[in-house]
């Protein structure tokens, strides 16, 4: 199972790339975007371990933690990349 985890955190980081090649042309916008990515796979390989384990109180919370702050920190990338908050030219 951990060999599948590695597996598409690959994928989804040459897919980040890939989108970020097209999106973004400042040097922030690179570094938000692979730390979200980045902690978004350390919030699922913590699930993933403590889960194997049997630490469902640290899965809850590992969860609820590490999610709301990966939506927080897609909010923000969100905005520096400009799909929230861009004024519409029409």
């Amino acid at each position: 199972m951990s060999s599948l985890f590695l597996i598409l955190c690959g994928l989804g980081g040459g897919g980040l790339l890939y989108f970020l090649s097209k999106r973004a042309d400042k040097w922030y916008q690179w570094a938000l975007a692979i730390a979200l990515y980045a902690w978004i796979c350390l919030g699922i390989s913590f699930i993933y371990i403590n889960s194997i384990g049997y630490h469902h109180q640290a899965v809850r919370v590992g969860a609820i933690f590490f999610g709301i702050v990966a939506i927080a920190w897609g909010f923000v990338v969100a905005r520096t990349l400009g799909f929230i908050g861009k004024k519409s030219e029409a």
